[in-house]
Order: C-alpha cells, then structure tokens, then sequence
C-alpha cells in the first residue's frame, strides 16, 4: 500500500531437510514449495530508518520425496514412499504450508534491502520424514509423531521492491524529512499551514485560509 504498511510477497523454495533417530529411522527429504504471503511492515509504530522490522503469514503448496538411507551403498537413495506403500500404507508427496515469516530488514536504497529473517512453515502432512502412527505403530512413532510435520528456517537474503510507484518514494521520503525537522513543522499563526509553505504567515484567528 502506499503507506508501506503492508506488502504482498511471492516466494520460491528449494531444499532438503533431513533427520537421523537411528539406523532404522532417518531421511533426506527434497522439498519444492511456491506461494505468497501478507507482509506487516510495522510502519505505523516505528519511524522508518535503516532497520525495519516484519512479520508475516502466508499460503503455500509444497511438492517432497522422503528417501532414507542405504546401508549397501551409503547413501540416501531409498524411496520411503514406494516402501511405505508396499507395507500397506500410501500417501502423496504434495501438502500444503503456512510459512509464519519474522526478520528484520536493512535497508540500502528505497527498493534494496538486505534482509534476515525466520521462517516457520506449518504444513498439512505428517509424512515429511516418512514417520507416522499410520506406518509406523510403534511407540516412538506415537510418542514423538502423533501430530503433523513443521519446520524452521533461517535465511540472510537481498529483497527488492520492484512494484511501488516513484510518488510512493517521494511521499515516504517528504514525511520522514518533515518528521526529523522541527523547524519544517512549525505553525506560529496556528492556521493549519506549514510556516515554510505559508504566504500568509500572520493570518489572525478565526480567519478562513
């Protein structure tokens, strides 16, 4: 909006996230998700400065494929799923998130800034780690993985505004510059108009301007 109050964002990420309980329970599970999310930008309770903070929630669809390790060869290269399915148990290897976003942005010109932040993704699956009561009945399943799967991340990144208009960032600019100037905010006549912009600087009470 043009108080940047609030932003819209859209997102890419592509990664693994694995987990080692034991021999028998470990993965390295690829994850694909895409989506957006509502920025609040805290303009409102904090004067802008170099450092910002932020804090958002979104909506997003994730594609991943849980494989476990291989004791022949050493690596990750056991499809958990196909494994699942042949004991019984089938799922799919899509879900959906809610990413709770909150970091801190500094900023190096009005469009760039270098941004940390943290990201808690919330999703809608319980087969991230191919762990669960369904498949996996035993008491360590139901004791650590009776609910659905979530993870954290952190990230240091570099976030463009490529959308807001010019007059946004000259308005933003104009009222920080008439926030941090006293002399610029001053009404000796009490007329509603700025001492530097009145060219009636002596208007008496109770006269229209």
């Amino acid at each position: 909006d043009r108080k940047h109050n609030f932003k819209w964002n859209v997102f890419w990420i592509n990664g693994e996230i694995s987990g080692y309980y034991d021999k028998d329970i470990n993965f390295k599970t690829q994850i694909n998700q895409y989506g957006v999310n509502l920025e609040y930008t805290f303009a409102t309770l904090f004067k802008r400065g170099k450092f910002n903070p932020y804090l958002s929630v979104g909506f997003s669809p994730i594609n991943f494929s849980p494989m476990g390790l291989n004791p022949l060869t050493g690596k990750y290269d056991r499809n958990l799923r196909k494994e699942s399915e042949k004991k019984g148990t089938k799922y799919g290897e899509t879900s959906f998130t809610i990413p709770v976003d909150a970091g801190l942005n500094y900023a190096l010109h009005d469009r760039v800034a270098i941004r940390l932040g943290a990201t808690y993704n919330y999703t809608f699956s319980d087969y991230l780690d191919n762990v669960s009561p369904t498949n996996r009945p035993d008491s360590y399943a139901k004791k650590t993985n009776s609910q659905t799967d979530s993870y954290l991340f952190t990230y240091l990144s570099l976030n463009l505004d490529l959308f807001s208009d010019p007059k946004t960032f000259r308005r933003k600019t104009y009222m920080q510059v008439l926030e941090n100037e006293d002399a610029l905010t001053m009404d000796q006549d009490g007329d509603g108009v700025f001492d530097f912009d009145d060219m009636c600087p002596d208007t008496p009470s109770g006269v229209e301007v």
